[in-house]
């Protein structure tokens, strides 16, 4: 049984592939709705840097140690920095 339901736990959870094509098709992105589910989703919460204030909390450099039970989570970088954020990342790469 144990088998059964971490099969269907896996197929459930699998990442699906999205191809080039199909990621062509949505066409520009939306800035406003970007803007709504950044402040939604608390983003600063976890990827700014610690201690940053006012607009250089938008910069998301990541830093936070967030101590759990498990053991230190270091939320990554995810600013426009080519190098060190996802400034190079592709779509797919998303």
């Amino acid at each position: 049984l144990g088998v059964v339901v971490a099969s269907a736990g896996w197929w459930l959870a699998a990442p699906v592939k999205l191809y080039a094509a199909a990621l062509a098709q949505l066409g520009p992105g939306d800035a406003v709705r970007g803007k709504r589910i950044f402040y939604a989703g608390g983003c600063t919460s976890c990827h700014a840097k610690p201690g940053s204030q006012g607009d250089a909390r938008l910069q998301l450099v990541g830093g936070l140690e967030l101590k759990t039970p498990f053991g230190t989570f270091v939320p990554p970088n995810i600013s426009q920095d080519p190098k060190d954020g996802i400034g190079a990342w592709s779509a797919e790469d998303l």
